[in-house]
């Protein structure tokens, strides 16, 4: 009985130990982690060839074996808990090569008859080794490193918060009681009092380790090993199982079916048995894993491919967030869950989810500015557990014991970012799971690719939002012109006037909405498409066949063609907002420099010339301009249209991907500014492709395009030059322009000094 529990409890310690190095071969805590595993299960073994020989030179032999696996556990448990959590050695050279070289040296006089001479025998039979000079030096180096481990190991505990510190406890509880029992029971009794009845127990006190460590694996993801742990154990549990119905099988036939079934068949069909068997009942074994073990792991790609698939055909704000919370919720098996997202008009955060949770409270969370800008510089999760380990100066500190306060009060136990183009657009908080087990390594894996996928589909809702409340507005403006000429009732004359300016005006708000339908279904349908295949290929999961740089040019293709929908968007509402309310100075107007207003639309422009190879010339004007009365941020909008125009159409010398066609010359673009009469000029020019003389007259209006320009550029929504000119004239200014065709476009903006 004896030899079967040491061989199942070497063979666990080998388990584990090959388990924790397999998850990182090059850690240094896992290392030593394994060595001591490893080291336990030799010992064990050591230990019962020690006690179950009877010769005295191979009695001396296995003695020497168990002082040696002895030390070389001590200096391994001392480096496994001089490196955890941290998983590196911050133990100076000057000390760590000292120890290793002591541990050496004992070792090879633990194997000598420095250690152990001889072996004696007493009336009962009891065996004692003869212990010599040798054993100080095992004393110091193997006892003194096992006292340091747990000093170390008790301040730890002391230091520590949230989940390490659960995992510090279990490790401390289980190898105190295991080297308690080891240096009462393997030294202390048989060297100094000749006492050897308890040294056959010895692999019994290597099961508290083993159990702590087990248990601590599987609760409180010790070193994040739970899923390597679970799968290798549900295979084995199979693999162990079918072997048992095998030989159960085999002694059927051999004691009451031999005479019956020919020999070979019996083979082949528990063969084909087993091949039956295993799936269902590895499938089973995994059900019970998880229901009593496991609880909090599970098929992630089965998870994102069902949050992607609803994502998918879902546009409805709220509908993507009731999956987002559901898929959450059914997943870690929370009772509080909550979603709250920035609102652009109001530059606040709206609840709009919330189960659980206080709605005030939650408001309350996302007032810490150290929260908010936490969750977007490092774009991970704050977990209420590790804040106390979070890196930070003095002053972050107050911040840290702030939010943690606030999470505790709320019971919130995990804040997830919501980031795209580099803004925060909301945070889900989650409660503690119903289990009270920690969140996991693979539980933050999966949150983290989750909120990733989340983070998109509500950007684009939010996107088909603005548009849907556009079209809203626009059909209720054509609504209300409808209503205001049924209900006039002037006299005839004045009615037909009224109705034919009505007619007309409803024809414009008609033809604004026609052309908007039209650029709708081109200019907006295209970078939706694309977001919409890249989503659908990450439903799939073809994403994960193709190459990183294939996947970081879809993910970039996305970014770009959101940018290019938020910029259309923006086109389109300024262009609403100049038709409902016609833009012009007032009293509150500022006197600004020129120079400044044009510097600025430069800085802004620089980027792109930049990344289009695009020599970008500002001349400053020799003497300081007049002043200007002037909306400087419609302005700058204004120059800063005319020049990314003018960067978009002007040759350069590298193929630009949204262009059907590469450049064949350098590319200049250059603007100027001087006074003329009264008046401020401002000049920008470009060596670009030119304007058609025809289709100069119709670019100031809405969606107006030149035939080049849609020929090599497919995007754009024509908005840009109307936008300048409506700028232009409320600022009782002018602006024309001057083009050859293949040769460069020059536009001019003319704005009256002010009067002194």
């Amino acid at each position: 009985m004896n030899i079967l529990f040491t061989i199942f409890t070497a063979t666990l310690g080998i388990i584990i130990g090959y388990l924790v190095i397999k998850q990182n071969p090059r850690n240094a805590m896992h290392l030593a982690f394994m060595v001591f595993c490893v080291s336990l299960a030799f010992w064990a073994v050591a230990n019962y060839f020690s006690i179950s020989t009877q010769e005295v030179s191979n009695i001396l032999f296995w003695m020497r074996a168990v002082m040696i696996f002895a030390v070389i556990i001590c200096i391994s448990f001392f480096l496994f808990i001089h490196t955890f959590p941290k998983s590196k050695i911050n133990l100076q050279k000057k000390y760590l090569f000292p120890l290793l070289l002591a541990g050496v040296l004992t070792c090879i006089v633990s194997f000598s008859p420095l250690l152990f001479s001889e072996v004696t025998f007493d009336e009962q039979g009891n065996r004692s080794p003869v212990v010599k000079p040798g054993m100080l030096l095992f004393l110091i180096v193997a006892v003194g490193s096992l006292l340091s481990a747990f000093i170390i190991l008790i301040k730890k505990v002391k230091r520590s918060t949230g989940i390490t510190k659960m995992q510090l406890r279990f490790i401390l509880a289980g190898t105190f009681i295991m080297f308690f029992c080891i240096l009462l029971f393997n030294l202390v009794l048989p060297v100094i009092f000749k006492i050897s009845t308890f040294v056959n127990a010895a692999p019994f006190f290597i099961l508290p380790f083993i159990l702590a460590v087990f248990y601590a694996i599987t609760r409180h993801r010790l070193m994040d090993i739970r899923l390597v742990v679970k799968r290798t154990a549900i295979y084995a549990s199979t693999v162990i199982f079918l072997l048992l119905l095998a030989l159960g099988l085999y002694w059927l036939e051999m004691t009451y079916f031999k005479e019956i079934i020919p020999p070979g068949v019996w083979g082949p069909i528990v063969l084909l048995l087993g091949l039956i068997l295993f799936e269902p009942l590895k499938n089973y074994l995994e059900r019970i894993a998880n229901k009593y073990f496991f609880a909090s792991i599970y098929n992630y790609q089965a998870t994102l491919e069902k949050l992607a698939q609803e994502l998918t055909y879902s546009i409805d704000l709220d509908q993507i967030i009731d999956s987002i919370v559901k898929t959450i919720r059914d997943t870690m098996k929370l009772d509080r869950t909550g979603v709250l997202l920035f609102d652009q008009e109001t530059h606040n955060y709206q609840v709009k989810s919330n189960i659980g949770f206080s709605v005030a409270n939650g408001i309350s969370l996302v007032r810490n500015n150290f929260l908010t800008n936490y969750l977007l510089e490092k774009r991970k999760p704050v977990i209420y557990q590790e804040l106390e380990s979070l890196k930070s100066n003095q002053g972050e500190k107050s911040e840290i014991g702030k939010l943690k306060a606030n999470m505790k009060r709320i019971e919130a136990a995990l804040c997830l970012p919501l980031i795209i183009k580099n803004k925060l657009i909301g945070i889900i908080v989650l409660g503690e799971k119903i289990s009270k087990d920690a969140y996991t390594k693979e539980d933050l894996q999966l949150l983290d690719s989750l909120t990733n996928q989340a983070s998109i589909a509500l950007e684009n809702a939010r996107l088909y939002q603005q548009v849907q409340d556009f079209t809203k507005t626009l059909q209720q403006k054509v609504d209300e012109q409808t209503r205001d000429i049924k209900q006039k009732n002037v006299d005839l004359k004045k009615m037909a006037k009224e109705v034919k300016e009505k007619n007309v005006h409803l024809e414009k708000v008609l033809k604004i909405q026609s052309e908007f339908l039209d650029i709708s279904s081109h200019q907006l349908r295209t970078p939706v498409s694309v977001i919409k295949g890249v989503s659908s290929m990450l439903a799939q999961g073809e994403m994960e066949k193709l190459p990183p740089e294939k996947k970081k040019e879809f993910y970039q293709s996305v970014y770009d063609k959101s940018v290019k929908l938020e910029k259309i968007i923006n086109d389109i509402l300024r262009a609403s907002e100049f038709d409902a309310v016609k833009f012009s100075l007032d009293d509150k107007t500022a006197l600004i420099s020129p120079e400044e207003v044009i510097e600025e639309a430069v800085k802004e422009a620089e980027l792109e010339a930049k990344q289009r190879k695009i020599n970008l010339i500002w001349q400053k004007p020799v003497s300081p301009l007049p002043k200007i009365y002037a909306k400087k941020k419609y302005l700058v909008e204004a120059i800063g249209n005319l020049l990314s125009n003018a960067l978009k159409y002007t040759p350069s010398l590298v193929q630009v991907k949204e262009a059907r066609s590469k450049r064949r010359k350098k590319g200049v673009v250059m603007v100027e500014a001087e006074k003329e009469k009264d008046n401020i000029l401002i000049k920008v020019s470009d060596n670009g492709i030119g304007i058609p003389k025809k289709e100069i007259s119709k670019l100031f209006t809405k969606f107006a395009r030149a035939e080049n320009a849609t020929d090599m550029y497919t995007d754009g929504s024509g908005l840009g030059l109307f936008i300048v000119k409506e700028i232009v004239s409320g600022h009782q200014g002018q602006v024309w322009l001057e083009s050859k065709l293949g040769k460069g476009t020059t536009f001019y903006i003319s704005l009256p000094i002010a009067k002194k």
